[in-house]
């Protein structure tokens, strides 16, 4: 067996938010179809220079050894899902640093620090890490929005975790409380308005299972 090798490198996580609840919801026929859906978005962005790791679940993995190829990744990731009718936001980290190697496969903390950031985000959100952050060229092309120190679990030490802004379509998007589906609320499916707030829904049987017991999506979505 090949020894590990150290290297250099950065990682893309990405997940879908929300995905256990949509599946509790719409079934795992539904569940199984977005999530070829994702799986054929995912390789549509992938270029000469970045590398599918791996994919296990709704969870994909993307290496480069040029932060800024997984960057612009990222951002075709989010445009392309936001466009997509009824379908999940994403939580997406990057991150960088030296990790071990071998036979494609990685270990280190690095790898782990970057799903750390990639969970800590929430649906829509882009975050990454000042290493990160600090080896994006033409840094002036971006926007981003630093959250502070964040701590996370295992990891010694703060970690300062800046957020992406992008001026994208997510100013018409609500997400379904039930199912954790994005919905444009120029024309959603149904919408109900409860407590001083409107609820966007992608279906009618969403809808029914908010009126049923409102308070149990509100108080997680």
């Amino acid at each position: 067996m090949s020894k590990f090798v150290e290297t250099t490198t950065s990682f893309l996580i990405s997940d879908l938010s929300g995905y256990t609840a949509l599946t509790e919801t719409h079934g795992d026929f539904l569940a199984a179809k977005l999530l070829d859906r994702y799986t054929e978005i995912v390789y549509s962005i992938v270029k000469e220079d970045i590398i599918l790791v791996d994919t296990i679940g709704d969870e994909v993995l993307l290496t480069s050894v040029y932060p800024q190829f997984l960057l612009e990744a990222a951002i075709d990731l989010q445009h392309i899902t936001e466009q997509e009718p009824n379908f999940p936001s994403l939580h997406i980290g990057l991150h960088c640093g030296k990790v071990l190697e071998r036979g494609g496969k990685y270990i280190g903390i690095t790898l782990n620090l970057t799903s750390r950031i990639s969970s800590h985000s929430r649906g829509g959100q882009i975050l990454c890490s000042q290493d990160f952050k600090d080896v994006i060229e033409n840094k002036e092309n971006f926007s981003f929005i630093k959250l502070g120190n964040i701590r996370f679990k295992n990891v010694r030490k703060p970690v300062t975790v800046f957020e992406l802004y992008l001026d994208s379509d997510r100013k018409r998007l609500s997400v379904d409380p039930v199912c954790k589906m994005q919905v444009d609320i120029e024309n959603p499916p149904e919408k109900i308005p409860f407590k001083d707030n409107t609820y966007y829904f992608c279906s009618h049987e969403c809808a029914k299972l908010f009126i049923k017991s409102p308070d149990d999506f509100i108080n997680f979505s």
